[in-house]
């Protein structure tokens, strides 16, 4: 794996929301991490600040395939953020390999209804 994958995502604020990410390589291709020890996500206002939502593998973290894995956000999580923040995963691999698998923008737009 080489430089991290940009996503840039968006959502309302207050809404169930299921990610799901895929992992692949420089060139496209699918990166197994079945054998994965360590998935981490987060979600800050911006790059090296304090998390305000972290998510795991073993508590939150499912893996979905091969090179897939993904997680929910819960309604209570984001009812109160609106704006543009920058959420990151890092994944360590069953050997001992540490990549960011992705990063990027996330914009949580405002809602009239609560």
């Amino acid at each position: 794996m080489s430089c991290c994958r940009s996503v840039n995502l968006c959502m309302y604020q207050g809404d169930d929301l299921r990610l799901l990410f895929s992992v692949v390589d420089s060139k496209g291709l699918d990166v197994d991490i079945t054998d994965a020890t360590s998935i981490k996500w987060q979600l800050s206002e911006r790059p090296n600040s304090v998390a305000i939502i972290s998510k795991e593998l073993g508590s939150s973290i499912t893996i979905n395939s091969v090179n897939q894995f993904y997680f929910d956000l819960a309604a209570v999580e984001t009812e109160n953020l609106s704006g543009v923040y920058y959420h990151e995963a890092e994944i360590i691999t069953d050997t001992g390999k540490k990549y960011t698998g992705l990063s990027g923008s996330f914009t949580i737009k405002p809602t009239q209804i609560k």
